[in-house]
């Protein structure tokens, strides 16, 4: 008996074993799954299409509508540049005049050195008024020179106009004036010229206001008369299509120091913003404004250098305004 069911005992055995160790590589198997497992993330959600089936669409649609073309500004932007020259800038004023009497507006304008306050004081409100307003609460000693001549003890600090800048412009910034306002500053330490575009305007001021020999740098900057081009070029980003630049340093040189080295710098800058040099930066039309004798410390004559910029410029200010179709 037990020979006869010994075969059938071996065959269970085996089966047995088998299937005890296809459990285990299945266990083991699940371990490994486990430990090498990677998280996919999760499928893209299907948006819905928003487009009208077959149902929606009419059975006759009418003729798609005419598109709308959009509304372009057909004005140009013109930018006003006034130019370098200590009190010969107080020009400017008078050249501004002409302009209202024409009643037209730049959409920019720049004031350089000592014309940056009445550029400034201009894009506030769009009036050469309000310079005057300004002009007339400084007294000839509040000027440099003041002695009819200018030695390191006549030039003055910028700071000394804080207490002038803070009445006149209060907490105003650039970036919210009626016409938009620029000016260089040439940075003493990095060696640098910036193009100021954003802030207070009596901050900015004290950076581009002063240089030699009629104000010293109060931090650690002065005007950067030599940065026509760079002005040109930051205009020409702006849209800006025609640039006219006002040099009320005349044809003479007019600006003179009696001092070799500060006398070959403006000698420099005269030559940057004549009518050639001006137009090799690419300056569109230079109104060129000779003050004769007046000289860049003559802060007393203010009212003279105004009306003979006024009276010297009508006719040029015609003609540019004719020109270029202001």
């Amino acid at each position: 008996m037990k020979s006869r069911f010994l075969p059938l005992l071996l065959l269970i055995f085996v089966v047995g074993c088998q299937s005890t160790h296809i459990k285990t590589q299945k266990r083991t198997s699940d371990k490994k799954e486990e430990k090498t497992q990677v998280y996919a993330p999760a499928p893209p959600v299907t948006v819905p299409s928003t487009e009208p089936d077959d149902s929606d669409v009419e059975e006759n649609p009418s003729l798609p509508p005419t598109p709308v073309a959009p509304v372009v500004d057909s004005t140009e932007k013109w930018a006003l540049i006034l130019g370098p020259g200590g009190a010969l800038t107080i020009g400017h004023v008078g050249v501004l005049r002409q302009f209202q009497k024409m009643k037209v507006q730049p959409s920019w304008i720049v004031g350089v050195e000592w014309a940056s306050p009445w550029a400034a004081l201009y894009s506030v409100e769009g009036s050469p008024q309000s310079i005057d307003w300004q002009l007339n609460k400084l007294k000839d000693s509040d000027f440099p020179g003041a002695s009819g001549w200018l030695g390191d003890k006549e030039t003055l600090s910028v700071n000394t106009y804080s207490t002038w800048l803070k009445e006149g412009f209060q907490s105003r910034k650039l970036q919210n004036s009626k016409i938009n306002f620029l000016c260089p500053s040439f940075n003493l330490s990095k060696k640098t010229t910036y193009i100021m575009n954003r802030g207070e305007f009596r901050e900015v001021l004290q950076f581009c206001w002063p240089y030699p020999p009629t104000l010293k740098a109060g931090r650690g900057a002065v005007a950067a008369p030599m940065a026509l081009g760079s002005l040109v070029t930051y205009l020409r980003k702006q849209g800006v299509q025609k640039i006219i630049l006002v040099n009320v340093m005349g044809n003479d040189g007019s600006v003179t120091v009696k001092d070799e080295q500060r006398d070959l710098l403006w000698g420099q800058i005269h030559e940057e913003y004549s009518t050639h040099g001006a137009r090799a930066q690419g300056v569109d039309e230079v109104i060129e404004i000779n003050l004769g004798s007046m000289r860049h410390i003559d802060f007393k004559k203010r009212k003279e250098i105004i009306e003979s910029a006024e009276q010297k410029s009508a006719d040029q200010v015609q003609k540019v305004v004719r020109k270029f179709k202001l």
